[in-house]
């Protein structure tokens, strides 16, 4: 059990404690909570039976194997640049692509799904526009402002897959300009919430 603390109704501060696997971080569902301070399997839980969930920047995958446990009629997708042998498995969608072809794609199962209810990553976007720059010769090694521009914008694609009450939830997050633009739209369409280093977009409508 984690004690947590919250805020009640009328603002005061209590101590609530909550069945999370923040602290077990031997399992890999259980490190990506314990990263970004997020509660994935209690949030799917207020989903329905059939939440569509992406992992960008999968790895192995094995956080999603987790998921179809809970969740055994989820839809549950995983990204990755490279593949991984553990990725042969019927009960969730492995993906391996660069670039813009991974997006499309992505587009067409949130259009089909009616958006994500969860998109997440841990490290994940961290690759995109670095391998981007490399496709053209321009990465340097450095994260100079192209690359948290590209990154700020590939962000933002991502935010437009959720679903009305959907979340975008990004560890580690130091991308200010990708703060920015969702503070920019945060009073039509987002709403923007920091956690240490995690970054939790809602799409509220």
């Amino acid at each position: 059990l984690r004690r947590l603390i919250e805020r009640d109704t009328k603002g005061k501060k209590t101590i609530r404690k909550s069945e999370v696997k923040w602290g077990y971080v031997s399992s890999p569902l259980g490190a990506i909570e314990h990263s970004t301070h997020f509660d994935i399997t209690h949030f799917l839980e207020g989903r329905g039976k059939e939440p569509v969930v992406l992992d960008w920047g999968c790895g192995t995958g094995m956080a999603l194997w987790e998921l179809a446990d809970t969740f055994p009629r989820a839809h549950l997708y995983g990204y990755g640049h490279r593949s991984f042998q553990q990725w042969k498995t019927e009960r969730v969608t492995f993906i391996q692509d660069v670039g813009e072809k991974g997006e499309r794609y992505f587009r067409r199962i949130a259009k089909k799904n009616g958006g994500f209810d969860l998109i997440y990553s841990r490290f994940g976007t961290m690759y995109h526009a670095e391998d981007e720059l490399k496709k053209t010769g321009e990465y340097t090694g450095e994260q100079n402002e192209k690359y948290h521009r590209m990154t700020a914008d590939h962000l933002h694609r991502l935010s437009q897959l959720l679903k009305a009450g959907g979340k975008l939830v990004i560890y580690p997050h130091d991308n200010p300009m990708f703060g920015k633009e969702i503070q920019r739209q945060s009073t039509r369409e987002f709403t923007l919430q920091r956690i240490g280093r995690t970054i939790i977009v809602t799409r509220d409508k």
